[in-house]
Parts: structure tokens; sequence; C-alpha cells
């Protein structure tokens, strides 16, 4: 495309775009003029248009739409599921160690007590000792 056309169609352009035009609209004009869609890329960029309050506002719409629908979630669920095994089994294996602690506790009170009632009657077997030598 000749550049002085190059720029007439990007001027348009520009004024289409100020008018509130959005960018499909755009595209889809240009592409009624019979422009191939190198020749639309190249107006567009020497347009340098902006996007217009309908394209933010379709743009918002397509990203609200698809927060509500969840798709952007879709591709993480299933690390999402392998985590919450993950969580799970530790939770699992972290009960099973507290019960286990808890049974060493036992066993460990249970030995002090033995430990204690032994040590009374080392005590004794000495009072009775230190008696039967005096």
């Amino acid at each position: 495309m000749e550049k002085e056309k190059l720029e007439q169609i990007a001027s348009i352009v520009r004024s289409m775009n100020a008018s509130g035009m959005g960018q499909e609209d755009i595209k889809k004009t240009l592409k009624a003029m019979s422009l191939s869609e190198d020749e639309i890329s190249s107006v567009l960029e020497e347009a340098k248009s902006a996007p217009s309050n309908q394209d933010i506002h379709n743009t918002m719409q397509n990203i609200k739409e698809k927060i509500e629908s969840g798709d952007h979630l879709t591709p993480i669920i299933p690390e999402i599921k392998k985590q919450s095994e993950n969580t799970s089994r530790i939770h699992e294996a972290v009960e099973q160690l507290n019960e286990k602690v808890s049974a060493y506790e036992d066993h460990i009170h249970e030995i002090k007590s033995n430990v204690q009632e032994h040590k009374e009657k080392i005590d004794e077997i000495h009072s009775a000792v230190s008696e039967m030598k005096e």
C-alpha cells in the first residue's frame, strides 16, 4: 500500500476512533474496504489508535464473565486437589504422631511413678539397714 494512501486511511481510522468506534468495528470497516490483514495491521499501527470506551467496556465485560464462570481457575484445580490430598496425608501423619507421643508420655509417666516407688522402697530399706547397724 502506498504511503500516502496508508496515511489517509490512518487519518480516517483516527477520526473513527475519536468518535468512539471500537477496534473491532474499525477492523470490520477496513475489511469491508477489501484491505488484507497485513494492510489492516499497518493502518492500525500507523493510526496508533487508542482503545475506545467500547473496547474497554467489552474487555472488562469479558474479564467479568471469565471471573464469574471460574474458567480462570480451571488450570490450577488439579494442583489444588493434589495439595489438598497432601495436606490430608500430612494431617493424618501428624495425628498418628500425636497419638504416639501421648502414648509415650503416658508410658514415661508410668515409669516415673515406678521409679519413685522403687526410690521410696530403697529409702525404707536404707532406713531399716541403718537401724539394724545401730
